[in-house]
C-alpha cells in the first residue's frame, strides 16, 4: 500500500472543494471588511458540493507500484513529514484503499461527515492535551489510476506549537481507515499556516478550455476577475481568495461551514512590486483591509485589500506580458508561508 499526499496550498493541483455556491455576483456592504453574500461566488457558477478532484495522475501510477505502506511525497516533493495547517485542504492519494469505491463520492452537504464510501481519517497530536483519535472531516473520495483519493480538511484545533519550542510542531500522524480498519499512518508536521493563492486553474469550475491561462482569483467588488480585459484601478476595494492561512478566532470546528467571517488569528502581511522584471520596482508592503473565512464556505479564506498603484512609466501592455500573462503588479501574501500571484493594475 502505497500514500501520497497533495496539498492545496503547495501547487494547487486539485480542484476548488466548496460547498454553497449559486449563481450571482457578491454582494459588498459598505465597510470595507464584510463578507461576500453567501449565497454567491464570483465565477456565477452553482457548484454546490464539488469535492476535490485530484489530478495528480502519474504521481498516482508510482504510488502504485510500492507492494508495502510507503509515503512518497507531498505533491512531488519528499522528505517528510507533511506540513498540514490547521483548517487547510488536503488530498491524501493512496494505493491499495479503497478498492469497494468505484466513482467519485461528494458529501452531499454540510457539515461534512467523518466516513464516505467505507473510508474515515483521524489524526492523533501528542501535544498538550493530546489529540487522539481526532476525526477529520472528508469532503470526497474518487478513484484515479488504480488509486483511491480521499480529500480532507485538516481540524482547526490541531496545535502547531509543542512544550519544546514555540516553533518545533509536536509529533502527529495522520491514519487512513477502511470499513474501520487501520490502513496506512503518514507523519505529518502542523504548522501555522500554508498559503496558497486560490487560480482558476485549481478552481476550475467548469471545464477549461485548451490553452486558457491560469488566473488568480482576484475579484473586484462586483464579483468578476481582476483580468488584463477588466484591469483593476490603484485604491479599487479588492478580494483575493485564498487557502490555508490557518486558525481563526473565535475559532469553528473543520466540516462545517464559516456562519461568520471570522479573521484569521494571524493577520498575514501584503507587499506588490512590478512583476516585470524590466521595470523600475520598489517593494512596497501594506495591510489587507480583512483577512478571514468567507461566509457560507468550508476552508476558503478572503483577503481585502486596495489595489496598489502600478509600476511607473505605466503602459497598458505591461498587463499581458510573455513573461506576465496576468498583470504588471505581482501581490505576495505573506505569514509563516507565503504565495505570490499577478494582477493588472492601472492608474
Amino acid at each position: 500500500m502505497a500514500v501520497l499526499l497533495h496539498d492545496v496550498a503547495q501547487g494547487g493541483r486539485v480542484d476548488f472543494p466548496n460547498v454553497h455556491v449559486s449563481y450571482g455576483m457578491p454582494g459588498w456592504s459598505e465597510a470595507t471588511f464584510a463578507p461576500p453574500d453567501p449565497a454567491f461566488h464570483p465565477f456565477g457558477y452553482d457548484v454546490r458540493m464539488q469535492a476535490l478532484r485530484p489530478v495528480i495522475v502519474a504521481a498516482v501510477a508510482v504510488a502504485a507500484a510500492f507492494a508495502q505502506p510507503t509515503v512518497l511525497g507531498t505533491g512531488y516533493a519528499p522528505p517528510f513529514p507533511i506540513k498540514v495547517a490547521p483548517g487547510q485542504l488536503v488530498t491524501i492519494f493512496a494505493a491499495g484503499v479503497g478498492a469497494a469505491v468505484l466513482s467519485r463520492v461528494a458529501a452531499p452537504s454540510l457539515p461534512l461527515p467523518y466516513s464516505l464510501a467505507g473510508i474515515s481519517v483521524t489524526i492523533d497530536e501528542l501535544s498538550s492535551p493530546p489529540l487522539l483519535k481526532e476525526p477529520v472531516p472528508i469532503l470526497a473520495v474518487g478513484r484515479i489510476a488504480g488509486s483511491t483519493a480521499v480529500s480532507v480538511q485538516i481540524p482547526f484545533g490541531l496545535r502547531t506549537s509543542s512544550f519544546i519550542s514555540p516553533l518545533v510542531p509536536p509529533p502527529a500522524t495522520l491514519t487512513i481507515y477502511e470499513s474501520g480498519a487501520e490502513a496506512v499512518t503518514v507523519a505529518i508536521a502542523p504548522t501555522p499556516d500554508q498559503m496558497h493563492i486560490a487560480t482558476t486553474c485549481d478552481v476550475n469550475l467548469t471545464t477549461p478550455e485548451p490553452g486558457a491561462p491560469c488566473r488568480p482569483v482576484i475579484a473586484h467588488a462586483d464579483g468578476s476577475l481582476v483580468t488584463p480585459d477588466m484591469p483593476a484601478h490603484a485604491g479599487e476595494l479588492l478580494i483575493v481568495y485564498a487557502f490555508g492561512l490557518g486558525a481563526t478566532s473565535p475559532g469553528m470546528a473543520a466540516g462545517e461551514a464559516a456562519t461568520s467571517a471570522q479573521p484569521a488569528a494571524v493577520t498575514p502581511s501584503l507587499s506588490s512590486e512590478a512583476a516585470i522584471g524590466t521595470l523600475p520596482s520598489e517593494r512596497r508592503s501594506f495591510a489587507p483591509a480583512f483577512a478571514g473565512l468567507v461566509v457560507g464556505f468550508s476552508g476558503l479564506y478572503q483577503i481585502n485589500f486596495f489595489a496598489p498603484a502600478p509600476p511607473m512609466p505605466f503602459a497598458p501592455g505591461d498587463c499581458a506580458t510573455f513573461n506576465s500573462p496576468n498583470g504588471n503588479v505581482a501581490l505576495t501574501v505573506r505569514s509563516g508561508s507565503s504565495d505570490t500571484a499577478s494582477l493588472c493594475v492601472i492608474p
